[in-house]
């Protein structure tokens, strides 16, 4: 997994200094996602990841507009260039090579949730032979995973919110996704104590924002400005904040 950003942007980022810019950047986030991105009480974009992106442009001093939509949508935006840059992608290698993946903003386990009293176990894919496996429609989860024809896959629920329900219903024997965010959304939904998180992850996962490639100098510019919250302890505040 590349954890850095990439090399031939190196020298771009170490000479770099913030300064205003007058464009104004449009930026796309996953509007369901919590904890890392969703709305509080008033509406509003807030969560681990918002957060970091908003400290990051607040260091370069660049305004931006976010706009929140369904994962689908954020995939669509970004390949047709729509957006400036689109948040937060699972760095896999073919994005690296069609996108510009700055990041990481931040760590994660992808994992499998089943119902409490369940006797699946998992420790290798072929595990979960003949299962129904639920998922988020548009959501990347790893390549093994994902080309697993053995497996059934059901990606009809367009967030973890109602890929939950879904599964409560049993329309789908487990369900794969984020660790925190299907132990959050579990907690808001009252039915923590139904289900339980099996013990192996998938894989450790990396989320990083995602620039079309024409966009290489402002991936520079962010890389450079979410490096400085990570070294002036900005960064890890926000981190705190949500624990």
């Amino acid at each position: 997994m590349k954890k850095i950003i990439a090399g031939y942007l190196f020298l771009f980022i170490t000479t770099f200094i913030p300064t205003s810019f007058a464009e104004t950047w449009g930026v796309a986030v996953d509007q369901h996602f919590p904890p890392y991105t969703f709305k509080d009480d008033n509406g509003n974009m807030t969560g681990i990841h918002v957060d970091i992106v908003k400290a990051t442009m607040d260091f370069l001093r660049v305004p931006f507009n976010l706009s929140a939509y369904p994962w689908a949508r954020i995939v669509k935006l970004t390949e047709e260039g729509q957006v400036d840059f689109s948040y937060p992608w699972v760095g896999k290698p073919i994005r690296f090579e069609r996108y510009m993946m700055i990041g990481p903003i931040q760590d994660g386990r992808t994992v499998f949730m089943v119902k409490k009293d369940s006797d699946i176990t998992f420790e290798q894919l072929s595990d979960l032979k003949g299962k129904i496996v639920g998922g988020v429609r548009g959501y990347a989860y790893t390549t093994d995973f994902d080309s697993a024809d053995f497996i059934s896959k059901d990606s009809g629920a367009k967030d973890n919110k109602q890929l939950i329900k879904k599964f409560l219903k049993g329309r789908v024997d487990l369900i794969i996704g984020d660790e925190n965010v299907l132990l959050y959304e579990a907690k808001e939904l009252g039915v923590s104590d139904q289900l339980r998180i099996l013990p192996k992850p998938l894989k450790e996962v990396w989320r990083y924002a995602n620039f079309p490639l024409e966009n290489k100098d402002q991936a520079a510019r962010f890389a450079h400005g979410l490096n400085a919250i990570k070294e002036n302890g900005t960064y890890q505040k926000i981190l705190e904040k949500y624990r």
